[in-house]
């Protein structure tokens, strides 16, 4: 039984590549069942020549390096566990003295780099007559070109190559649509998915002063320019060089489950500490601005054009080209924490060349993150403590009359959907502890009881108030169970690529997608959604998506926190890995505009925390609200215009509301809502129950029951 996806809004995005004798008009709105062509055109990455001129531009009169000083090393990646550290294998880097501590890679180590990391496995290479251009071919046709002499490196449809697998198309499930060996497959894609390229990618290396080796025929780019542009756009992190050893960052690889340093992350932070070279430094500050202006996906909501302007703006720069290890290093957790502070982006572990066992306080400093950073976060720590300080420990499923309350706080599923049909998995699919972390194991239990422990439900609540995201293919899943509908679109901004994915999902597990799979709404329930702050990444994507692919679903509570871009792991040439939000962001069309997701979904009925967290308040929120209600009807009593049974202030607000036009929970009951009886509901009806209730002169008829 495989692992359930860890909680992260970072899908594996199986991209595809292109058949080269369709024509551009053909590839786009091309269905995903279909392959499709690459686009021309130029989109070179959003730089400013004035800003970037204080980078340092190459030119011709400026060569990258003279000929003849690549020497070649065999350089190992370690592994390590506490006490004990081991060479994991070895790659073959090229140094040059003009490069200080900045590894190159050659054609032949980044073609099986990206054979492996992006499962590519019919990936070639082909040089130029003199070696000077690289071209790199995937399976239908799909390319990458490298140009020495330009100091280019071209994508015609960098969405499908820099996505995993030799596929056709983009392909955002991954292992979800696998087949079992029994014809059983849970999703399947519809033919009104579709797949738009967008435009030609050209990274041009020049901008960026990042330099493009040319000896003795061959072609060398820097390791981590070779992975942020390769690799990162999958989700990958780089690997990384302290100057002795190769190293894979993660956030617990180098400390042990108390957070004392290990084996491992001695021998990365074992270098030298007076100072980081300057030829590294620099390198390192070009690097991290190409990286982000490409890889981060927020771009427009702070005002960047490009991060060289963005980092001299806020005085990052000056820190970050400092070469002093400490003021580097704090300057990378300003800008993670204190600057971008999206709830998406983390900082994890620090360069190697900074001063960890003596300096790490350092980087606790509550001033290098921004106040709106620590709220959110401490709002992610505390609300399932404020949930179950209001209702003590929460089932995932709890009925109260004919509403039934289904609560998860993951969106997470398995990773191949054939699994669901293993004997194994299918025999523990329903205990408690699967069916709190799998969407699919809670749903189709849910399918199954329909018509048996939760038969005569109406109205269904999903409390997503707590859910900070999960597994993206597994949002699909929950709609199409949920409503039916399984619309989602992920655009990249900086090419204008268009992703829109439609499934049809086997719901009851029963092996076939087919008639009998019907939807929650196809049942008859009316849907309501609570959400909050918390509702992040993944959920929130959902809950967005379920009210605009259907407007009858009922938001409540609060807006739901955003977190529209899908996650990528970065790491800097120096080391200070962390994480971004990626330019692939979730979006929506509404009158052709392209709108993504991170402003949330706002309620229709917005709720207090302890009405949010108070069921027995939703459930009768929800009856009036559908018409559902199915307790004994009682007397109605006039000027009780919420139906609770006694007249209130509220039942006065809640008139007023309704005669300015503004959303109430139930339709406005005109004869319970005209005290003054003169046949229309006015605002005076609100001011006569207002008088009443202070025992001024009113009508002696409210609060008595209406003949």
């Amino acid at each position: 039984m495989k692992k359930l996806i860890t909680i992260l809004c970072a899908a594996a995005l199986l991209t595809t590549a292109l058949i080269p004798a369709a024509s551009a008009a053909e590839h786009q709105q091309a269905p995903l069942s279909a392959a499709g062509s690459a686009t021309t055109g130029s989109d070179s990455p959003e730089t400013d020549d004035n800003t970037l001129s204080a980078v340092g531009q190459q030119n011709e009169a400026n060569p990258p390096l003279a000929s003849g000083k690549l020497t070649k090393k065999q350089v190992g990646l370690l592994s390590g566990t506490d006490d004990e550290v081991s060479t994991q294998e070895t790659k073959t880097l090229w140094f040059t003295p003009d490069y200080e501590n900045i590894p190159f890679v050659d054609a032949d180590y980044m073609l099986e780099e990206i054979k492996t990391g992006l499962v590519k496995q019919e990936l070639t290479v082909a040089p130029s007559a003199d070696g000077s251009v690289v071209t790199f071919t995937a399976k239908y046709g799909v390319k990458a070109v490298l140009d020495s002499s330009k100091k280019t490196i071209t994508f015609p449809d960098y969405d499908l190559f820099t996505a995993n697998g030799d596929v056709n198309v983009p392909n955002l499930l991954g292992n979800t649509v696998d087949v079992s060996e029994n014809k059983e497959q849970l999703m399947k894609l519809l033919p009104r998915s579709k797949y738009s390229s967008g435009a030609e990618k050209v990274f041009k290396l020049s901008d960026y002063d990042i330099p493009v080796l040319f000896e003795d025929g061959k072609l060398y780019i820097p390791m981590t320019t070779f992975y942020d542009i390769f690799i990162l756009p999958h989700g990958r992190s780089n690997l990384v060089y302290n100057g002795k050893n190769l190293f894979e960052t993660a956030t617990d690889a180098f400390f042990d489950e108390s957070g004392k340093m290990n084996a491992l992350g001695k021998a990365y932070f074992n270098t030298d500490k007076t100072a980081v070279p300057e030829v590294l430094t620099n390198f390192n500050y070009h690097e991290l601005c190409l990286m982000m202006d490409t890889n981060y996906g927020l771009k427009h909501t702070h005002g960047i054009t490009t991060f060289d302007a963005y980092f001299t703006q806020t005085g990052l720069k000056k820190e970050l080209l400092s070469r002093d290890a400490t003021r580097m290093e704090i300057a990378m957790k300003s800008l993670v924490t204190r600057f971008i502070a999206d709830i998406h982006t983390r900082y994890y572990t620090p360069s190697p060349y900074f001063d960890y066992e003596n300096k790490k306080d350092l980087l606790n400093d509550p001033s290098l993150d921004s106040t709106n950073y620590n709220s959110r976060r401490t709002t992610f720590d505390t609300t399932p403590n404020v949930r179950t300080k209001n209702m003590g420990e929460v089932k995932m499923f709890q009925k109260i009359g004919d509403t039934l309350f289904v609560t998860f706080d993951a969106i997470s599923m398995l990773e191949s959907g054939s699994s669901y049909y293993d004997p194994f998995v299918r025999k523990r699919l329903y205990t408690e502890g699967n069916l709190a972390s799998d969407n699919v194991a809670l749903f189709s239990y849910l399918q199954t009881e329909l018509d048996g422990e939760f038969k005569g439900v109406k109205n269904i609540v999903i409390d997503i108030s707590c859910n900070s995201g999960g597994y993206v293919p597994a949002i699909c899943y929950l709609l199409d169970t949920i409503i039916g509908k399984s619309d989602i679109e992920i655009y990249r901004e900086s090419t204008g690529s268009l992703q829109n994915y439609a499934v049809d999902c086997d719901l009851n597990l029963d092996g076939k997608i087919d008639s009998n799979d019907k939807s929650l709404r196809e049942r008859g329930m009316n849907i309501s959604v609570i959400t909050s702050d918390r509702t992040f990444s993944a959920a929130n994507a959902l809950a967005c998506y379920l009210k605009y692919l259907d407007r009858d679903v009922l938001i409540l509570g609060q807006t739901s926190g955003g977190g529209s871009c899908i996650v990528s792991d970065a790491v800097t040439a120096a080391g200070t890995s962390f994480r971004i939000s990626s330019p692939k962001a979730f979006v929506t069309r509404q009158n052709g505009k392209i709108t993504d997701l991170e402003d949330g979904v706002r309620p229709d009925i917005a709720l207090s925390t302890t009405r949010m967290y108070d069921r027995e308040y939703i459930t009768e929120l929800v009856d009036k609200y559908f018409k559902t209600e199915s307790k004994p009807a009682v007397t109605a009593l006039l000027g009780d215009v919420d139906g609770d049974g006694r007249v209130s202030v509220l039942d006065a607000t809640y008139t007023q509301r309704d005669l300015a036009g503004t959303a109430i929970p139930f339709k406005l009951n005109a004869k319970v809502a005209d005290t003054d009886k003169d046949g229309t509901v006015t605002v005076l009806d609100a001011t006569f129950s207002q008088r009443w209730l202070a025992g001024l002169k009113s009508n002696d008829d409210i609060g008595k029951a209406i003949s």
